[in-house]
């Protein structure tokens, strides 16, 4: 089993993370006092090469939502539920 996750954009492009349970702690603790939307923009710094960052930078919006959410769906890590959206 890999531990990587691949987001393949097209047969040319894709981009390369560690699985989502395997980021390196440091970069979890480097980021743990930032807003969250400082750590979403730093983790992707920390973990992608210019590569890497080049593709994510040429993204929409809505895939790097479906990146992030294929990304935490395939580790079983997710945002939840509210307990009223269930009902």
């Amino acid at each position: 089993m890999s531990d990587k996750f691949v987001y393949e954009v097209d047969s040319r492009k894709k981009i390369v993370l560690p699985k989502f349970g395997q980021v390196p702690f440091g970069v979890i603790r480097k980021s743990r006092k930032m807003d969250p939307e400082e750590q979403f923009y730093f983790m992707f710094e920390e973990l992608l090469d210019e590569k890497g960052l080049a593709v994510l930078d040429s993204l929409t919006a809505d895939q790097v939502a479906d990146l992030m959410d294929s990304w935490q769906n395939e580790a079983g890590v997710g945002l939840g539920e509210s307990e009223d959206s269930q009902s």
